[in-house]
């Protein structure tokens, strides 16, 4: 999913994360980069093995909203990254929504010059949005076209190369745009907030991860799909008694440093 989508998951599940309670809470002790991977590969194979894995008696809503949470979970890493870390992850954040913001803009501006071209006065509105060149411009712009679509759709979507999904897409990144901004003024302080909601949003996929990880290794057990069910860095580092790669142990060694001693320790099979 792309940064625009992990935001719209993230705001659908966030009330359900932060109403957890909080003897619910699993810290994520595996790095998040190494969670993301993983997250996408069982979203993939869960939903490959959807019907099959309905067989075994799982609430398919676990099946069924895994991919939302994951991209929910993605979202709050990157939040989490951008507290701890500062301008770096915060400026490349920042270009590549710019980017997208002017490509979408621009996207929009020639569509709607074309479909509302017999249309004075909104050909006059457009006028306005181009004028505009600024970064903080090209964000109230995409706030403007979208608000000009959903007045005027129409002509917009008689035309068949027209991405009818552009101009929700354009309300999205705003928001996301306008978030980033707000980042941009992020004090110390607030990384315990975000890495708290993090491991809210950590305890939210792992639910539904857990209930589908345990019922595909029950349903592939003795095949080679099995192996899907099973998380890869687990694996690597051993769990089940097999000796830690030095890799693993390196790895392992820098995500204790960054936790709280007093966090709470959950396995993930």
């Amino acid at each position: 999913m792309s940064l625009a989508e992990n935001n719209e998951a993230y705001r659908r599940c966030y009330d359900a994360f932060m109403a957890l309670d909080a003897s619910r809470i699993v810290h994520c002790n595996i790095p998040p980069e190494v969670v993301v991977h993983e997250t996408s590969a069982l979203v993939r194979v869960a939903s490959e093995d959807r019907d099959a894995l309905l067989l075994t008696g799982i609430d398919p809503e676990y099946v069924d909203s895994l991919a939302e949470r994951a991209a929910a979970f993605k979202f709050a890493v990157e939040e989490n990254s951008i507290t701890l870390n500062g301008r770096p992850a915060f400026d490349r954040h920042w270009k590549e929504a710019v980017a997208k913001g002017f490509e979408l803009r621009r996207y929009l501006l020639k569509h709607m010059r074309f479909a509302y071209r017999h249309m004075p006065q909104l050909q006059l509105a457009l006028g306005g949005i181009r004028e505009g060149r600024r970064h903080h411009d090209m964000v109230i712009d995409l706030l403007a076209l979208w608000m000009l679509y959903q007045a005027n759709p129409d002509p917009l979507n008689a035309l068949t190369l027209f991405d009818k999904t552009a101009a929700a897409e354009a309300k999205v990144l705003h928001e996301t745009l306008n978030r980033l901004m707000a980042e941009s003024r992020i004090q110390p302080s607030d990384g315990a907030q975000t890495k708290n909601i993090m491991h809210r949003a950590w305890t939210w996929y792992k639910i539904a991860a857990d209930e589908v990880k345990s019922h595909g290794q029950f349903l592939f057990e003795g095949t080679d799909r099995y192996q899907a069910y099973i998380s890869p860095w687990r694996k690597q580092q051993g769990k089940k008694g097999g000796k830690v790669s030095p890799t693993a142990a390196k790895a392992a060694t820098e995500a204790s440093q960054t936790r709280p001693s007093n966090e709470k320790i959950s396995s993930l099979p």
